[in-house]
């Protein structure tokens, strides 16, 4: 491909290359003007879908040269398209949503995005489990969820400096992090940390069912679980219990399922 003529407009991570291409030049020797973006080394171009005469494609400008109405008409529309993207680059950047230089193309060009979020993936599936609260699923779970997808949307602020991320940037090093986020916080023991884990897996698998990422990043991921020792309830703590009155009728209940389940498991030993 030969590129030439081109001007670079940099704002950090963020550029623009207006250019034409004089290795596809048409039979009356125009060749088709291109703009390229270019977000952290990444890049998409596309063709405005106009021509320019190489010898009047200014290298200094990017512009076509002239004072001619139609010059100036093009000049103007190229105009327009690189002050879009330096608002669109400007709008990701303030609202610290994940972006990449397909995300502003594809607003560039009005195209509908079709990369999916990790927190907007999150907020479907409890929305849905919300929904079937009683039916398929208890509150406790949902909770559960809900606390997950609050603890990614911290890890995501902190350790990225965003409010979501591109479930396709998501890969083992992030599930890694986010776990030792989770430990290093201090949010519960062992097991309630994969667990939470364990809940963020569960969206990554939605996410490669509807094929929103090529491959499973958990794939390699192995849960660890701590094996507990649960002490068990002596005869006259259980004795205690029973005779103990409860001023609310909650507790009264947990205590008579309990005096409930050891007269099931040791019927002999309780008289």
């Amino acid at each position: 491909m030969n590129i030439e003529n081109f001007i670079i407009m940099e704002t950090n991570s963020f550029a623009i290359l207006c250019y034409i291409r004089t290795g596809k030049l048409d039979k009356l020797g125009n060749a088709p003007i291109y703009i390229r973006i270019i977000v952290n080394t990444k890049r998409a171009e596309f063709s405005i879908k106009h021509k320019a005469q190489p010898n009047n494609w200014c290298s200094t400008k990017g512009r076509v040269k002239g004072s001619n109405s139609k010059a100036k008409s093009l000049n103007h529309f190229m105009d327009e398209l690189e002050s879009k993207a330096y608002k669109i680059h400007a709008k990701f950047m303030t609202k610290k949503k994940p972006f990449d230089v397909e995300s502003i193309k594809r607003k560039l060009l009005n195209i509908e995005e079709t990369h999916k979020t990790l927190l907007q993936i999150y907020d479907e599936h409890n929305a849905q489990i919300e929904e079937l609260i009683g039916i398929d699923y208890s509150y406790g779970a949902y909770r559960r969820h809900i606390r997950t997808i609050q603890h990614l949307q911290d890890f995501i602020k902190q350790e990225y400096k965003r409010e979501d991320y591109f479930v396709k940037e998501i890969d083992l090093k992030f599930i890694n992090r986010f776990n030792h986020y989770l430990v290093t916080k201090k949010i519960g023991n062992q097991n309630t940390t994969t667990k939470y884990v364990v809940n963020f897996k569960k969206i990554m698998r939605i996410a490669f069912a509807n094929n929103w990422v090529k491959k499973d990043p958990f794939y390699h991921w192995k849960a660890k679980w701590k094996k507990v020792e649960r002490d068990v309830l002596t005869e006259l703590e259980l004795r205690t219990m029973m005779v103990k009155e409860f001023k609310i009728k909650r507790l009264e209940q947990v205590v008579m399922f309990l005096f409930f389940v050891a007269l099931r498991d040791w019927p002999t030993q309780m008289y």
